[in-house]
């Protein structure tokens, strides 16, 4: 087993035009095997970072390339330079991400509009929630609302799938518990993902999410035993619901950041 050791002054960073690089140094030996060739040493093991690791404590910077060179100190010790940055632009790389948006207008069913509270997202507890009525007779009425679906592909090693699926799993159908590529905490929902092989050492993962400014809460009508809307009576909107409720489907919330490094 080699020895590994970070020179920790070689740790740097620094920017650039927007871009952020660095740097690390390690010496790298064996006493028992003596490291005589480039390729006798094992990136990855022992301490060693491996190309598309990230840079320690940082998101978005990774290990891009790396030289090794014999130090000529008799005990075959190699110096192993590490240098890390945003990484390429190509689909086929480790460290590859990418963020697509779409938007689009959806109809909603709705008995209230100008509603005075969004009761945190977490729905009303059965209490009526206010606002104009805006049903016909305990008949809801659509109205536009805003929804944007975010979706964010990443690279991992193929190594990484077992663990990583089980954890995407358990996110699905969950709020962010803080806010999350710029949106405000409880208003997206991770609706789930899709995985593909890009090639033998690498799986494609999309990652899916659903924003809504309501925090994806449905509007409840008080209905009777017999499942009719109870009604009631007011000159100016006449016949409408007469309690409505928020209800939030999506209860649990999770850290979205925990789903990937990259993020």
């Amino acid at each position: 087993m080699a020895t590994v050791h970070e020179q920790l002054q070689s740790r740097q960073l620094s920017v650039s035009g927007g871009k952020v690089t660095g740097t690390r140094t390690f010496h790298v030996w064996d006493d028992l095997t003596p490291i005589t060739r480039p390729v006798d040493i094992v990136l990855g093991a022992d301490g060693l970072p491996q190309i598309g690791d990230l840079f320690p404590g940082e998101v978005g910077v990774y290990a891009v390339s790396f030289n090794a060179e014999p130090l000529g100190d008799g005990k075959a010790t190699w110096r192993v330079a590490f240098s890390y940055g945003p990484g390429s632009n190509s689909p086929n790389d480790l460290i590859y991400v990418e963020r697509t948006t779409a938007t689009q207008a959806v109809f909603l069913d709705a008995y209230r509009i100008n509603v005075p509270s969004a009761y945190g997202g977490l729905g009303s507890n059965g209490q009526d929630i206010g606002g104009v009525p805006i049903d016909s007779g305990g008949i809801p009425t659509s109205i536009l609302g805003l929804v944007v679906s975010l979706t964010i592909s990443e690279n991992i090693r193929d190594v990484q799938m077992p663990g990583r699926l089980a954890m995407l799993a358990e996110a699905v159908g969950k709020r962010n518990v803080s806010t999350f590529e710029g949106f405000a905490v409880g208003t997206l929902v991770y609706t789930g993902f899709n995985s593909s092989r890009v090639n033998m050492n690498l799986f494609r993962i999309e990652h899916r999410f659903e924003y809504r400014s309501d925090y994806h809460m449905v509007q409840v009508p008080r209905r009777n035993s017999q499942q009719s809307v109870l009604l009631a009576f007011q000159p100016q909107y006449g016949f409408h619901a007469e309690r409505v409720s928020f209800v939030q489907p999506f209860q649990q919330l999770y850290d979205f950041n925990l789903i990937s490094d990259n993020f």
